[in-house]
């Protein structure tokens, strides 16, 4: 499918979601675009995702980023932050959600961590091809991140929910929210270092319903 092609059908699938809030401009759909030729071609020889369709991957992967992008603009942000939010992005993979919601939530610092080189050497390579500014990769495991003080922490897939509140906690400030990707609502689990502060449900050209659980950090008692 050649990068034209693409930028229509990103385009129309776009136009489709009546519940999307952000306002998605030409330039960006086709950095979108070009994210997607760069992945399909890299996924043939390195294989960074089980999708080969470039028209199904903006469809299950990419467009998570986008309704993700507009669910931040939505997060409370204290007066001296706005939007401007420093993001730690855990287990990164491929860049996603990282690459495109920068693409299209460029406020703030962005910072992805994926320990697999092969990997983090394509996310560096799409952050210099789509200039894509205050975003930058760590090639490691995330306990060997010295970096702390993030405002929010999120990952896609890297692992369950509950042990991702563990991991997450220690680099956060004492204001910052952490996000969770889930299938399902959520159920009110009981928490203890973190209150759950809302949910942001989507529904995918698939009819597959998704959700994004966002909580804060507890005061330490």
């Amino acid at each position: 499918m050649d990068e034209i092609s693409l930028e229509k059908y990103i385009f129309k699938k776009i136009s489709e979601q009546t519940n999307l809030n952000i306002n998605i401009k030409l330039d960006k759909i086709k950095k979108i675009s070009l994210y997607i030729i760069h992945l399909n071609k890299w996924t043939k020889k390195v294989n960074l995702v089980g999708i080969k369709d470039p028209k199904i991957i903006f469809d299950e992967l990419i467009l998570d980023s986008i309704y993700l992008a507009d669910f931040i603009f939505k997060i409370p942000k204290d007066k001296g932050c706005d939007n401007n939010f420093k993001i730690l992005d855990i287990g990164a993979g491929a860049g996603i959600p990282g690459i495109p919601l920068r693409i299209l939530y460029d406020a703030g610092y962005y910072l992805m961590v994926e320990p697999r080189k092969k990997r983090g050497v394509f996310i560096n390579l799409m952050i210099n091809t789509l200039g894509l500014k205050d975003t930058k990769v760590f090639f490691g495991n995330i306990e060997e991140l010295k970096e702390k003080e993030f405002d929010l922490c999120l990952s896609r897939a890297f692992c369950k929910w509950d042990k991702f509140f563990d991991l997450s906690k220690n680099y956060l400030k004492q204001t910052g929210y952490v996000l969770i990707f889930s299938n399902s609502k959520w159920n009110n689990q009981k928490l203890r270092d973190f209150y759950f502060v809302t949910q942001y449900s989507y529904i995918l050209p698939s009819k597959k319903e998704r959700y994004f659980w966002l909580f804060s950090k507890k005061a330490p008692s």
